[in-house]
Order: structure tokens, then sequence, then C-alpha cells
């Protein structure tokens, strides 16, 4: 952090590291740096030793102004390398290898001061001759259900220069294979090459979760990069998706019957609020029967489409079914006060014999 403060005496600005010592404790490790003000701040690793270096510009008390470069020497050191750079303020700082020679540059935008002040907009190239190497790809992906969306996971990877607990992870998901239209990988779709010099954005994570990824019968493609310190990608790990089930989409029917004799009942097949009457392999069904008052529900008859000598009853109502082959289906049901059960075929033919009754029958898929 870097910027005016307001203690009671001098100096009024400042600009220190706090170490993340985890369970939200943050130590001040008296690095030692610049103190600036109305700056601009920026991690890389342009050395390509594997650890983030700092670059910092702003004012040090006006008409002053610096733009430096702290070398990461471990340990909590920071080493001024003493870069030859335009001193600027109010200005932004970002590293990218703009020369894609594997090593990180530096862009600077800002104000400087020579007797007047002057807008500064420059790029200075990196010419050191130490190269990064790209990571490998992460491996182990897996995906699991988690509420109402899925957790996303895979195992830590390697690299030549930026040890593993400094990797970072970069998520990509689309509904397509190779495609990022859910979250965006902010890199090649193909190669992995980032568009952004950013950390992944998983950060340095081994799981993202994600809300909202539960809609029925939607797949998702997904796979996963890492970046190094230098924000260097690796390429994509194999591609992975995950499959929701379709849930039932329910359809409610009737079909009425009123003092009906002895025969049967015609349902127009082409008429599209109907489905067919027999149900192909694989169809899944939840019948429900309702008769009206003075009915009474007996059992259903399931029967394979091509031989009426194949078939189940089922007393449970509702049902669920998963057809193993194409199957026509059956109601049977008897009034009340009466001892006869007839049968109502769902749905294109019935017979029925006591009096009113419906039926609903709801399909699922």
């Amino acid at each position: 952090m870097a910027g005016h403060d307001n203690p009671p005496s001098p100096p009024y600005t400042l600009t220190k590291i706090y170490r993340n010592d985890a369970n939200d404790v943050f130590t001040d490790i008296g690095a030692g740096l610049t103190a600036l003000n109305e700056c601009s701040l920026s991690w890389g690793d342009y050395d390509n030793d594997g650890d983030l270096d700092l670059t910092m510009a702003g004012s040090i008390g006006s008409p002053n102004y610096v733009t430096k470069i702290y070398r990461n020497d471990a340990n909590g050191v920071f080493t001024d390398i003493d870069a030859d750079l335009t001193g600027v303020w109010k200005c932004s700082l970002s590293w990218g290898d703009y020369d894609n020679d594997d090593d990180l540059d530096l862009v600077i935008a800002g104000q400087w001061y020579d007797g007047s002040f002057h807008g500064a907009c420059k790029v200075y190239r990196n010419n050191g001759d130490v190269f990064n190497t790209p990571p490998s790809a992460p491996g182990g992906l897996g995906a699991v259900p988690t509420g109402d969306g899925l957790t996303f996971s895979w195992s830590a990877t390697t690299d030549s220069q930026t040890p593993a607990a400094g990797l970072s992870y970069n998520l990509r998901i689309g509904t397509s294979s190779g495609t990022d239209d859910v979250f965006a990988g902010m890199a090649d779709l193909g190669t992995g090459w980032r568009r952004v010099p950013a950390t992944g954005n998983a950060q340095k994570r081994l799981s993202w979760a994600l809300k909202g990824l539960d809609t029925p019968g939607a797949t998702y493609y997904w796979s996963v990069q890492a970046v190094d310190s230098a924000l260097a990608g690796s390429g994509w790990a194999a591609e992975q998706s995950y499959a929701f089930p379709a849930l039932p989409t329910y359809h409610t029917l009737w079909l009425t019957i009123k003092n009906p004799t002895y025969g049967t009942i015609d349902i127009d097949p082409n008429d599209p609020n109907w489905p067919p009457f027999t149900y192909p392999e694989g169809t899944e069904l939840t019948l429900t029967a309702e008769p009206n008052e003075g009915k009474k529900f007996t059992k259903w008859k399931v029967w394979d489409a091509n031989d009426p000598n194949v078939f189940v009853l089922d007393t449970n109502n509702p049902i669920a079914i998963v057809m193993s082959a194409d199957r026509k289906v059956k109601a049977f049901f008897k009034c009340g006060g009466g001892g006869i059960e007839n049968a109502l075929p769902l749905l294109m033919a019935g017979a029925v014999l006591c009096g009113y009754a419906s039926w609903r029958r709801r399909r699922r898929g």
C-alpha cells in the first residue's frame, strides 16, 4: 500500500508491504520502500527468478517524482535496482511482455516535471538475459454440483521458475466445446496464450465454485491453465464437461368420459397436446391416476408395444417409469360401489363403464 497518511508529525506519506499470515492477520514486513503519494504500484517477476518484484511511481514531495523497480531478494528484502525511469505521479503502471521475448516489459503513464508539467506515456523494454518458460498444464480436473452451481477443482502443477505456491490458475467455462461464454478465460482458447497480463481468475486456489450453473439438461465444458509469476500461461488442461440431467417437464392432460358404453374413444394422434400412445425406449414418465369421486384406482399395466404378452403390473400411484423398450400403458379402476374393474388405456383409447371418470397423465421429458 502507498499514499498519504495523517500522522501528528512527518512523514505524511508511506509505502508498505503487509504479509498475509492467514486468519485475517497482515504483518508489516518493514520493507523500507520509498514513501509515495498520488502513486501507482504493480507486481511482476521482471527477472524470472520465480518471485514477484515491485515497480512503483509517484510523488515524494512536489515537485519531486520517481519511478522505481524493487527486486525481490526473498525473506522480505526488496532492493532498488536504480532503473533509469522517468519519474511520474498521478500515474499508472503495468507489466507485460510486449515483444514476446519471455520477460516482462514495463509501461508507465502519468505527469512529469522539468519546470513545468508534461504528460508521459512510455514503454520500457526489458533487456535481461534470463527468460521465462510457461508452467505445465494442471491435471486432476473434476467438477461436482454444489447447491445451485458447480465446484471445479484441479491439482497443483509445476513451473521451472515459479514455485508451485506462486502459481495462479485461470478457469474457462462454456456451453459448447472450446468456448468460454459462461466464464471467460481471457486467454486464447486454443493455445492458452494470455490476452491480459494478470494473474489467473481463480487466483491461487485449486478449486472454484460458480453459482447459477444448474440449468436442467445443460452441459458445461471447462478447462483450466496455470499462470506463473511472469504472467505467462500454460496450455489448457484436457477439456472436461459436466452434464446436468434433464428435470421433468410436466404436461397436464385430462381425458374425461361421461356416461360411456363399451367401446373406444379415439384421439387424434396428430394433436401436439397428446403424445404417442407408444412410448419409445428410454422415455421417462411420471404417471398419476386421479379418478373422480366414487371411482377407485387399482393398477397400472405396462406392456411391450410389440408383444402384448410381455407386461408388468404396478399398484403404486403415482409411478415413475423409465421405458426399457417401446411400451404402452393402461390404467385400471373400478367403481366405488361395484366390483367391475375397467381399463383406461393411456392415451389413445379407453373403455369405461361406471359413469364419470377423469385421469391425468404427466409426461416427463
